[in-house]
């Protein structure tokens, strides 16, 4: 018997914007709505940042899920790692809800 397994979450798009405080607020488009489990995982990862660079934008706010995006405002010198660091918290989501499947 074959398990089925979850659909990966990918970016489809991201969206840059002037932001508060001269920030720049990041809108990632995703391939489809996150169901609770997978936005709990991405809401709660503990993955360190692991770029070049600093991480300066780590102790502003935290990007969040909202029906088909992320949003993130982070300063504007900081835009690149924090993709990355966006990106490794979206594979880490992907993974726990794939290891859920597996249960």
């Amino acid at each position: 018997m074959t398990e089925a397994r979850a659909e990966e979450i990918e970016v489809v798009d991201v969206d840059e914007r002037p932001g508060r405080h001269g920030g720049v607020e990041l809108t990632y488009r995703l391939s489809s709505e996150p169901d609770k489990a997978w936005a709990k995982a991405f809401d709660t990862t503990s993955v360190n940042y692991s770029g070049p660079g600093t991480v300066n934008f780590l102790g502003i706010a935290r990007p969040y899920v909202e029906g088909t995006t992320v949003r993130w405002t982070v300063p504007k010198d900081q835009t690149e790692r924090a993709r990355g660091y966006v990106q490794q918290r979206i594979d880490h989501a992907n993974a726990a809800a794939a290891e859920s499947q597996i249960r």
